[in-house]
C-alpha cells in the first residue's frame, strides 16, 4: 500500500524583510502585515538563505512534480527547545535567579508558535 507523502519545508517569516515598530509606524495608516503574497525582501544572510531553500523547494515541485508546502512561520519554541533559545534561557535564568536576557530596548513584539 502506498502512502501519502508530502515534503513540508519550515521556513521563516524573516524572508519578507522587517516590520517597522508599531510606534514607528504612521498613525493615519494600519500597521503593515506579511500576507503570503508579500514579496520577499531578506535582510540576513539567515533569511536570504531561507528564501533560496524556500525557491528550491518550489522548484522541485514545478519541475519534478514533488508534493510540497512551505510554512513561514515565526518564533517557534516547545520541549527540547536548544536551551540558548529566548524563551528556555528566560525560563532557566528565572529558576536559577539569574538576570533575565533584554535585547535592545525590550521593545520587539514577537509571535509565538508552540510546536
Amino acid at each position: 500500500r502506498k502512502t501519502a507523502f508530502r515534503f513540508h519545508h519550515i521556513s521563516t517569516d524573516e524572508v519578507y524583510g522587517d516590520l517597522p515598530h508599531p510606534d514607528e509606524a504612521s498613525a493615519a495608516e494600519p500597521l503593515p502585515l506579511f500576507t503570503e503574497t508579500t514579496p520577499y525582501a531578506p535582510s540576513s544572510p539567515y533569511s536570504a538563505s531561507k528564501a533560496s531553500s524556500d525557491h528550491l523547494v518550489r522548484a522541485w515541485r514545478r519541475t519534478y512534480g514533488l508534493p510540497t508546502i512551505v510554512s513561514n512561520c515565526s518564533n517557534n519554541y516547545g520541549p527540547y527547545h536548544f536551551p540558548e533559545k529566548l524563551i528556555p534561557l528566560v525560563i532557566l535564568n528565572a529558576l536559577d535567579g539569574k538576570p533575565l536576557p533584554v535585547y535592545g530596548k525590550g521593545d520587539q513584539i514577537r509571535d509565538w508558535l508552540y510546536v
